[in-house]
């Protein structure tokens, strides 16, 4: 094989880099134990025989969160790339799965374990509540790993059979760089344990669901090319109607999302077009 066309292998290995990289910001920083003071503090709790104040702050989840996104477009660099130079195989089809199960699977995962550790630990109760708690988190690891697995053996479709992996990925990492620009106060309604647990079963469900959304690659000749313009133009408008009148630009995404699957439901799909 010609070295050129080890390019989107090497790209494959560039996103699963990041997706290390990213797991290693994570744990920036993160836990913080102080001796009580007499300040009137009600958040205590007994470690080694001494009252202390707990502390779970996301370190630098929104660096890890940054990270992920440049892995995304490594994602679609390198598929690009594949069809550019010819050079798919199967070695590289199996190579982009395991890459994404960690950039795009256990990553998500652990930000939904250490936000829903933070709406536990911020209560009296901190210490007294087991881990088990967060562990739905993962969750979206196993339905991430599922869909991917799905993915690879089954006959390549012209529309995507539940939500694409990375898609789902990035609404998880949207909120680390909205908390840590507190885009529309988000960090007064997020951390309610209720609420991480409704978005991580969603999000879970989407990926491995059966729904029929629009494939967002153009494809010649192929009368899906128009909703595919209608759509991409939709988000852009909504992404720049967000960052100019609410000022936001993380919590779009989840929005437009939103918005894709809403589309892809009322949008009649040409039935014998065939990518992968």
């Amino acid at each position: 094989m010609s070295y050129y066309k080890k390019i989107p292998n090497f790209l494959t290995l560039v996103n699963l880099l990041l997706g290390c990289m990213a797991l290693v910001f994570l744990f920036y920083d993160h836990i913080e134990l102080r001796l009580a003071t007499s300040n009137g503090m009600s958040e205590r709790a007994y470690f080694d025989g001494k009252v202390v104040l707990s502390s779970l702050y996301l370190g630098k989840m929104h660096m890890a969160a940054l990270l992920i996104f440049f892995a995304v477009l490594v994602d679609f660099l390198d598929g690009f790339a594949a069809r550019l130079l010819n050079a798919r195989s199967e070695i590289g089809k199996e190579l982009d799965s395991l890459s994404d199960v960690v950039s795009f699977g256990v990553l998500p995962g652990m930000v939904l374990f250490q936000l829903l550790a933070v709406s536990f630990f911020d209560s009296p109760f901190a210490f007294e509540i087991g881990i088990f708690a967060f562990m739905p988190g993962f969750l979206f690891t196993l339905a991430a790993a599922y869909r991917l697995a799905r993915f690879n053996v089954v006959h390549p479709e012209a529309h995507f059979s539940g939500l694409p992996v990375p898609a789902a990925a990035l609404a998880v990492m949207s909120l680390p760089l909205a908390l840590f620009f507190d885009e529309m106060h988000i960090s007064r309604w997020l951390f309610k344990p209720w609420l991480l647990y409704a978005f991580t079963l969603l999000l879970s469900w989407l990926m491995i669901s059966r729904l029929t959304l629009l494939n967002l690659k153009f494809v010649k000749g192929s009368k899906d090319n128009r909703p595919r313009k209608i759509l991409l133009l939709l988000a852009a408008l909504l992404w720049l109607g967000g960052f100019f009148f609410l000022h936001i630009i993380f919590l779009s995404i989840p929005v437009i999302l939103l918005i894709y699957i809403l589309f892809s439901l009322t949008v009649k799909k040409e039935k014998n077009e065939v990518h992968r």
